[in-house]
């Protein structure tokens, strides 16, 4: 009965092991590098507006934003290390952009879903996340 459920139990990690690397090969085919200065923002954008509407439920450990954070290459080099938009630290570049988000979620009567398109079509929103792309883009403008 124990090497039935060691079997089981090592085929579902394999099997679930063969479908992140598949899935993995299928995005870089589809979705090439590099990614322009435009198709980085607009992908900034949106990973912001997933942390507008879904905050304490947004999963940093998803695939999808693993994918975008890839894709993204959002690092500089800084004092000879190399400083990553997305670290996981509480000061990080990432936490700033995402209190910036919740500043503009505090306060307002409206629901949430409201408030984000708001955010998303604001100056102010598109102008933070190109300074943001602009700081850690080796290779943009």
């Amino acid at each position: 009965m124990q090497n039935i459920i060691f079997s089981v139990f090592l085929f579902m990690g394999f099997f679930s092991y063969g479908n992140a690397i598949e899935a993995s090969n299928i995005l870089r085919d589809i979705d090439p590098l590099p990614y322009s200065f435009e198709r980085k923002v607009s992908t900034l954008k949106k990973i912001g507006m997933e942390y507008c509407m879904e905050q304490d439920n947004f999963k940093e450990q998803s695939f999808w934003l693993w994918h975008f954070k890839r894709k993204l290459e959002l690092y500089k080099s800084f004092d000879g290390r190399i400083i990553n938009f997305f670290n996981d630290e509480s000061d990080s570049e990432f936490a700033k952009f995402k209190d910036f988000i919740n500043n503009k979620l505090q306060g307002n009567i409206l629901p949430p879903l409201y408030t984000c398109l708001e955010l998303y079509d604001s100056k102010e929103y598109q102008a933070e996340v190109e300074r943001i792309v602009k700081k850690y883009c080796k290779d943009c403008e």
